[in-house]
């Protein structure tokens, strides 16, 4: 997921620098050529990246879920929360109405 943006900048920071860099003059297959090369050599370096992050992640002993720490239970402080809120925007409401 996180290799997507990485992947984006990393395409962004390397146009930037072949558009610096190259001629004004370049045919268009060269030019197309010089893309896909571009390309290639971004995807094959984040595709390394992402095996590396995976191998990193498998050794910290992560095993792809998220465990829990405690079971949520509705309590009755949850109750009054929600009555709270409410009771507020019903005031805001109220208040709103009554100043136009």
């Amino acid at each position: 997921y996180r290799n997507i943006y990485l992947l984006r900048d990393r395409l962004a920071t390397a146009l930037m620098a072949m558009q610096l860099r190259r001629p004004a003059n370049i045919g268009t297959l060269r030019l197309w050529r010089s893309y896909a090369a571009l390309f290639a050599t971004a995807i094959s370096s984040s595709i390394l990246r992402s095996e590396r992050m995976q191998q990193a992640m498998m050794l910290r002993g992560f095993d792809g879920s998220l465990p829990a720490t405690a079971v949520l239970r509705w309590k009755n402080i949850d109750n009054l929360f929600i009555a709270f809120i409410v009771l507020i925007i019903i005031a805001l409401c109220y208040f709103q109405l009554c100043l136009m």
